[in-house]
């Protein structure tokens, strides 16, 4: 698969000029960014070179960099179906997460993970991924991320047998939804209510929020939103 052109232009460009004002973090996040690219084109090795590169050019006060980074390289073993690599990728993350106070990146990572527990049939492990990422969502005001939350946490419910548990998260997600107007979430939750197989959210693709990019809570582990 090619890369989008305009894309990987801006982005050959600004690695060009970091390392010509030899600025190593600026490099290492136009690394990172042609990195994630690769990913997206499903150039899983080339992406997970160039986050190499990134990490090894970040410094020790770049935390939250570093966490991102690391939350990218999980996406990609995730995508592959390596677990063990991804769920690895995905804790490092969320260590640095804690270490640089960023709750988003602590969110993101918490998601990540309680999705590699759902891969696992660790529906106890998923459950508390997804309640301990819903505080920060909420602190942050991340309403539609945390409708998806509470659809996941529906799923996990219905999964584990507890229809009733599951019916209270469908239906506080479907609230959420309904306020925001977001057709699509709201679909997605009905259907989930009475598919005899359950479902999980579907966002919208990446887009720019805040600072950070998040991977997609449903089982396409694409990021919710980017620098």
């Amino acid at each position: 698969m090619h890369e989008p052109e305009p894309a990987a232009s801006l982005l050959a460009a600004a690695l060009d000029l970091a390392r010509t004002l030899d600025d190593a973090r600026a490099e290492a996040v136009a690394l990172q960014r042609l990195g994630y690219l690769r990913y997206l084109t499903g150039n899983y090795d080339p992406a997970l070179e160039l986050f190499g590169k990134a990490l090894a050019l970040y410094g020790p006060r770049d935390l939250a960099d570093r966490a991102e980074t690391l939350s990218d390289v999980g996406l990609v073993h995730h995508r592959r179906r390596e677990i063990e690599p991804a769920r690895r990728s995905y804790e490092e993350a969320l260590a640095l997460a804690r270490q640089a106070g960023d709750p988003l990146l602590q969110a993101t990572a918490l998601v990540n993970r309680a999705g590699i527990d759902e891969v696992l049939g660790n529906l106890e492990g998923a459950r508390g991924g997804y309640e301990g990422a819903l505080p920060l969502l909420e602190t942050l005001g991340r309403r539609d991320r945390v409708a998806a939350v509470l659809h996941n946490l529906g799923a996990v419910a219905r999964a584990a047998g507890d229809y009733r548990t599951a019916l209270q998260r469908y239906q506080r997600a479907l609230e959420i939804w309904r306020q925001l107007g977001d057709r699509r979430g709201e679909a997605s939750t009905l259907n989930s209510r009475v598919s005899p197989t359950g479902g999980w959210a579907r966002v919208p693709p990446p887009r720019r929020c805040s600072n950070r990019r998040w991977p997609c809570v449903a089982r396409s582990w694409t990021r919710w939103a980017s620098r």
